[in-house]
């Protein structure tokens, strides 16, 4: 599943670019930003654990 959501991360990081919808270094830190949410809210992977 991890595999899935890094190339549909791949896919839409370089339509935004290639479409001109989103500046290069906005859809840098967006994209992977929100597919990281995706990631943890579907219990994909897991957040990471609370230091002390």
């Amino acid at each position: 599943m991890l595999i899935a959501l890094g190339s549909a991360m791949i896919a839409v990081f370089m339509y935004l670019i290639l479409s001109k919808r989103l500046a290069p270094t906005l859809a840098l830190v967006l994209v992977p930003l929100t597919f990281a949410l995706v990631a943890v809210g579907t219990g994909v992977a897991r957040a990471p654990a609370k230091s002390r």
